[in-house]
């Protein structure tokens, strides 16, 4: 320590700070990355090493120029193990980045195995010499032989140099890679890690001057234990100096492992981990700071305990906060990624009622828009549903690059993988595979903000256009469908009236006339049996439509209906219904009033079935007609169900079922509600496609 306040101040601050970012790297490049990865263990390993030091060092600062304290000699022996180590495994780092032991033909390989080997050897002969001779000097005794330590001076700053220049020539001109995506990473990485790497270069030469020149300088001082205080300035100067590139460095790491994750063998960030980052920049640096002012300035050390408590309780508070915020912006694109996508109505749309293409491209403008946060992108469908979709789904769409053509990758190279790209304008292709193979492309432009896409932003993304794509192709397959059906229904109805009308006034006219001619003989007989199979089967076909909906209308023959059936239950009616639903009635096809006005039978004669008055009263049923968004017709009574055994047949309601699913095809439906007090209601539901307001 110098004596003076401020500058020991930054070097213990600096010191912790150091120490606190790669404890924190370590642990996270460990936990986070795939740790089956050698280059991970080796990654994670080089930073608690650097933390060692640091925290030595820290330790040596605290305790100043003590000689006779038996803690400064073993931080003084201890904190050159890490230091010893640290640059063989950055070396170590630099080559699993660059590719070299992915292939032992590459240039990078055979221009690095002899150094690596020779590294190697420098290494395991300085931890060697270290535990057997033992260079280093007691700092509590006299009389001491400094040979070795001189030798350990010259030898260290040789070690480190030719560790940091070999890790410039791997980053400048680094080998193959078979990591997916490795040559992408690299290429956003080398800035940071050059730039890294030219610092502790600076480190290297500040550091053998510091070593050399306190060597020769505090020789005499060694001796008699007695350092003029004029001295610690400088060097203390000097510490601080280094420390400050130390720290550039590991925040120019810090930023490769996050930002890039080059360190974790995964080569798409994740946003989360740079939040995390910064925050632990901001928490090391105020954590560092307080400590070293209580060191410092205050001498009472339980000081620091009262102080640390709150703070650390603090910075455990923030980061709970900023966890919620996190969890409340997933939920919020979880929101957006599980919004109704309107199926139901796109299903029961007739073709030229709504636009499906429009409503497919708003949805993928909110997944371009909130998910992604790109500045364009395209799907193009391949595989077995492309048929039920659009040949392409394109943001923005009035961007001209959008709509041109594209060279589909070779599925076999990509593995189910987002492939880079630099062309149009497009970064990414991003395959969108399923249990059905290759459902197509995601095509993936510049980010908004002008970063880089996170890998959960791809994989967001992905999921949902899959199941945009999966959702537009069953609601498509449905309508389809159900177009098909409504189709057939109208074909069978007018088949079904064509054929009664023939039998009904052509063919059993002839054979009664038939039967009259010849009343006796073999041949009458065979006329008398036709006759009565055909009558049979008129008898037991299903009724043609109600001829009073063509006559009078919906509404009218659905009261004079429910007059019928009421007087049959001997039952109350009440019917209410406006002018303003009577022209939403007029408005339906004639296939839709056919099945409303079947569906209001079912549920009339149900009542009839299933239901018996109140005791000591009468059965009232209500009938109502509104318009609501949608066209109801709600039935009322406030009768009890009767016992079991009163009627022949039970309740299935496999009636009520057919005829909700016959409305379904019409995009309508039957609710059945139990009110309170006993009365029961079913409402029957029919979409208004036409405007009745004019």
């Amino acid at each position: 320590m110098s004596g003076f306040a401020i500058l020991d101040w930054a070097a213990l601050t600096l010191s912790l700070f150091n120490a606190f970012l790669l404890c924190w790297l370590g642990f996270t490049v460990l936990l986070e990355a795939d740790r089956r990865a050698v280059g991970v263990w080796i990654s994670a390993d080089g930073l608690f090493l650097g933390a060692a030091f640091f925290i030595a060092h820290t330790a040596i600062l605290r305790n100043g120029w003590n000689w006779n304290s038996p803690l400064l000699d073993f931080w003084w022996k201890a904190g050159w193990w890490p230091l010893i180590l640290s640059p063989f495994a950055w070396y170590n780092v630099i080559l699993w980045y660059s590719g070299f032991w992915d292939s032992n033909e590459s240039p990078l390989h055979r221009r690095q195995a002899p150094f690596f080997g020779l590294i190697l050897i420098l290494t395991a002969g300085l931890l060697v010499w270290m535990v057997v001779a033992n260079p280093l000097p007691n700092l509590g005794s006299r009389i001491a032989d400094m040979t070795g330590f001189h030798n350990l001076s010259i030898l260290f700053p040789i070690y480190i140099l030719a560790c940091i220049l070999l890790s410039l020539d791997a980053i400048i001109r680094p080998g193959p890679t078979a990591r997916f995506l490795g040559n992408e990473a690299r290429g956003r990485a080398r800035p940071w890690l050059l730039a890294s790497t030219l610092v502790l270069l600076v480190v290297c030469l500040m550091a053998a001057f510091a070593l050399i020149w306190g060597i020769n300088t505090f020789t005499i001082n060694y001796e008699t234990q007695v350092i003029a205080p004029g001295l610690m300035l400088p060097l203390t100067g000097l510490d601080v100096i280094i420390e400050i590139l130390i720290t550039a460095a590991i925040l120019l790491i810090g930023q490769a492992a996050m930002v890039y994750e080059v360190f974790s063998s995964f080569s798409l960030p994740r946003s989360g981990l740079r939040k995390r980052w910064a925050f632990a920049i901001i928490s090391g640096a105020i954590i560092a700071g307080l400590l070293s002012t209580i060191l410092v300035l205050i001498t009472r050390p339980e000081t620091a305990y009262l102080i640390l408590i709150p703070l650390l309780t603090a910075t455990m508070t923030i980061q709970n906060r900023l966890s919620v915020r996190e969890q409340e912006a997933e939920a919020s694109q979880l929101r957006s990624l599980t919004r109704p996508l309107g199926m139901y109505e796109r299903i029961f749309s007739s073709y030229g009622e709504t636009d499906p293409l429009l409503e497919t491209l708003n949805e993928f403008d909110q997944i371009c828009q909130n998910l992604l946060r790109t500045e364009k992108a395209v799907v193009i469908p391949s595989g077995s549903i492309s048929s039920f979709l659009p040949d392409r789904i394109a943001y923005p769409r009035d961007d001209l690059s959008v709509h041109a053509e594209f060279d589909t990758p070779d599925q076999s190279e990509t593995n189910s993988e987002p492939i880079p790209l630099d062309s149009d304008g497009f970064r990414w292709a991003v395959p969108l595979t399923s249990s059905r193979g290759l459902d197509g492309w995601l095509y993936i432009g510049k980010h908004s903000d002008g970063g880089f896409f996170t890998r959960e932003e791809i994989n967001i993304a992905r999921a949902a256009v899959l199941r945009l794509m999966d959702s537009l192709a069953a609601a498509e397959i449905a309508r389809r469908l159900v177009n098909l059906q409504r189709q057939k229904q109208t074909e069978t109805r007018l088949l079904d009236q064509r054929s009664r009308q023939i039998l009904h006034d052509d063919i059993l006219p002839l054979l009664h006339t038939s039967l009259l001619t010849a009343s006796y003989g073999a041949s009458a007989a065979q006329i008398s049996e036709a006759h009565r199979l055909i009558s049979n089967l008129l008898r037991e076909a299903p009724p043609p439509p109600p001829s009073e909906i063509a006559r009078s209308g919906l509404l009218p023959a659905i009261e004079q209906l429910a007059r019928s059936e009421a007087e049959l239950m001997k039952a109350e009616l009440s019917v209410d219904m406006g002018d303003r639903v009577i022209k939403a009635s007029l408005s339906l096809s004639q296939e839709e009033a056919e099945t409303v006005y079947y569906a209001v039978r079912e549920c009339l004669r149900n009542i009839g079935k299933h239901v018996q008055a109140p005791t000591h009263t009468v059965l009232k049923v209500t009938l109502k007609a509104s318009v609501n968004e949608m066209f109801e017709i709600s039935i009322w009574n406030n009768g009890i169900e009767k016992a079991p055994g009163s009627y022949q047949t039970a309740s299935t309601g496999e009636g009520l079922r057919l005829h909700n699913a016959m409305l379904a095809v019409f995009g309508g439906g039957i609710h059945l509600e139990h009110l309170s007090g006993g009365e029961t209601r079913v409402i029957i539901r029919l979409p208004i496609k036409k405007d009745i307001s004019k």
